[in-house]
């Protein structure tokens, strides 16, 4: 891909910013003056102009925003992949064959997991506040973990300290 793009959909009301947030990966910083707008069509131009593009639309649960902002790449070599909790999605707007339900670990199957990998490192207290802040989704868990591996924190508190200091760029 000549880029990956991460959207964070949680509010679809975002997705203008998200797209120009990631313009800037392109570009740069924006200009003082550049409305949002500019910034998105200068955006999705440079999409167009250069693919293909893996753009991930994360934790988005509205289905018409789904469509409405597929529409919106649709001139774009992009592929799109979703992430939603919603798992009854409308059979018109995702073909079947397209769909990968995942489900979350147990409570039991995350700490599980975060023993196996961290072994007796951490008190399982703290694996299960690990396991709660990240809802018991596999993947945010591999990554935490990982994390925990590499930097050798001392305390979970430590990590989510350090968690809730860095931006999502770092």
């Amino acid at each position: 891909f000549k880029g990956v793009h991460w959207l964070n959909l949680r509010e679809p009301s975002a997705f203008q910013e998200q797209i120009a947030e990631n313009g800037k990966a392109i570009f740069g910083e924006w200009p003082d003056g550049v409305s949002m707008e500019q910034r998105v069509d200068v955006t999705l131009a440079a999409w167009r102009a250069e693919g293909p593009r893996l753009v991930v639309f994360d934790n988005l649960e509205d289905e018409t925003a789904f469509v409405k902002f597929s529409q919106a790449l649709q001139n774009c070599d992009a592929r799109i992949i979703l992430t939603a909790r919603n798992s009854q999605w409308g059979p018109g707007n995702i073909h079947p064959d397209h769909r990968l339900p995942l489900d979350c670990f147990t409570r039991e199957e995350s700490l599980a997991f975060l023993q196996e990998v961290l072994g007796e490192k951490y008190a399982e207290d703290q694996l299960k506040e690990l396991a709660k802040s990240m809802g018991d989704l596999p993947l945010a868990l591999e990554l935490a973990s990982a994390y925990l591996v590499r930097q050798k924190f001392s305390t979970i508190e430590d990590y989510f300290a350090k968690l809730d200091a860095q931006s999502l760029e770092h």
